[in-house]
């Protein structure tokens, strides 16, 4: 099963970890790691670490590991985690402790076969927390915390978060479902960022004897297959990237490319972006 990018935020970081080492300052692969690393309504990124502010009264799970957190332009904050236990060992605990804590549980969502629970708390009319929770596989859980400190009335209402959420799932995908011919694809994700409506994002990490360009080749021609014209393209040290544009419905979307070569020798990183213009 694809994990879902919202807790794949390790992958994200070691893309402008190596890009940073590789690559020199005010090329134009900087920009577009700008646009994948923080897309709109992306304030900070903090890798491994909650950002500061955040509630002392809203833990993480019991041997959760913190992938990190992101501090978003209207100052609400969201955290991404994992649990070495299937979702229904995790979830009623996780619940009991968020309860003793004074936040109060006001709507549910679930999937249709149990592989999330979405669940919207508040706490004295002020405090919004949303909490979805994935299940991997049956073994493991990533977990994503959205927390807003303003009036309720003025957020989301209770299950407009969760609803948005899992509309995004389902309705938001303009890109293809990339395949790999003679490579290994280690890891990979794809998904329309919870947060962030009108995105969607792939990631993977490829194990090839070509080189990064013959990698974006492939690429290029599955997006051409999909709709997607390209724009620009270009190459800089272990990188090479294209933009790329999209129309659909009515709607114009763009999408920025990245193949970055890693270590050891024959490890890329591939990531995809693709976003709605307003």
């Amino acid at each position: 099963m694809k994990k879902l990018i919202s807790i794949c935020l390790g992958l994200m970081l070691g893309l402008f970890t190596l890009a940073g080492r590789g690559v020199a300052a005010g090329t134009d692969v900087s920009g577009i790691l700008d646009v994948l690393l923080f897309p709109p309504g992306v304030a900070e990124v903090y890798p491994g670490e909650l950002a500061p502010g955040w509630p002392e009264d809203v833990p993480l799970p019991a041997d959760a590991a913190l992938a990190g957190s992101l501090t978003l332009k209207d100052d609400s904050l969201v955290a991404m985690f994992t649990v070495p236990q299937p979702l229904d060992e995790v979830a009623p605990p996780y619940l009991d402790e968020l309860q003793t804590r004074s936040w109060v549980l006001v709507g549910k969502e679930e999937g249709d076969e149990g592989e999330y629970y979405g669940y919207t708390f508040q706490r004295e009319e002020t405090d919004l927390l949303s909490l979805v929770l994935y299940d991997n596989e049956g073994t493991e859980t990533y977990g994503t915390l959205y927390y807003g400190a303003e009036i309720v009335s003025a957020v989301r209402t209770v299950m407009e978060f969760v609803g948005e959420m899992l509309s995004s799932l389902a309705d938001v995908i303009v890109l293809p479902e990339f395949t790999f011919e003679d490579a290994v694809v280690v890891d990979e994700a794809i998904s329309p960022m919870s947060v962030f409506i009108d995105e969607e994002t792939y990631q993977a990490k490829v194990e090839a004897e070509a080189d990064a360009a013959k990698l974006k080749a492939s690429l290029d021609s599955q997006l051409a297959e999909a709709g997607w014209r390209p724009i620009d393209f270009g190459a800089a040290g272990p990188a090479v990237w294209g933009k790329y544009e999209l129309e659909r419905e009515g709607s114009i979307w763009k999408a920025v490319l990245l193949v970055l070569a890693g270590e050891p020798e024959g490890t890329f990183f591939v990531s995809v972006h693709a976003y709605r213009i307003p």
